[in-house]
């Protein structure tokens, strides 16, 4: 339970952009890459993991609990972007994660930031990270 409150508070607490209402599929090419499952451990030494559909479904799994998603990715300069959106839950409402990808083969190093309503927590406009932060997390597909 404290991870899923955690979750929430980084989602909701941590600022979001509106969702684009999109249930379309994966946007473009670039977005099959992701495609499977992935598996990392984040800084703070908790179990996090993505199953991204080809229908642009995407399952967000911390410690054995699973939110449930959409995603966008596209490729942008060398690095992918990712936004998730419509997460399940009225929780979630408004909220989009912002991200940024490098993917190799079966490893990807991925960093983002929750946004709500096109805002950070500070309230300034939600802008997409264009580097990596410390806690980017680095997965491998399995």
């Amino acid at each position: 339970m404290r991870i899923i409150t955690i979750v929430i508070a980084l989602l909701v607490l941590g600022g979001c952009t509106s969702p684009s209402g999109s249930k379309s599929s994966v946007s473009n090419v670039s977005g099959a890459i992701l495609v499977g499952r992935w598996e990392g451990v984040a800084p703070d030494g908790s179990t996090v993991g993505y199953l991204f559909r080809e229908d642009g479904s995407v399952v967000w799994q911390i410690d054995g609990h699973s939110i449930r998603a959409r995603y966008e990715a596209h490729v942008v300069g060398g690095l992918t972007e990712i936004d998730i959106f419509d997460f399940e839950g009225p929780q979630f409402e408004g909220v989009r994660f912002l991200g940024i990808a490098e993917i190799a083969g079966n490893k990807m190093k991925f960093f983002g930031v929750p946004t709500k309503n096109g805002k950070t927590q500070s309230g300034a406009p939600a802008i997409r990270p264009k580097e990596f932060g410390p806690d980017a997390i680095i997965f491998h597909r399995v």
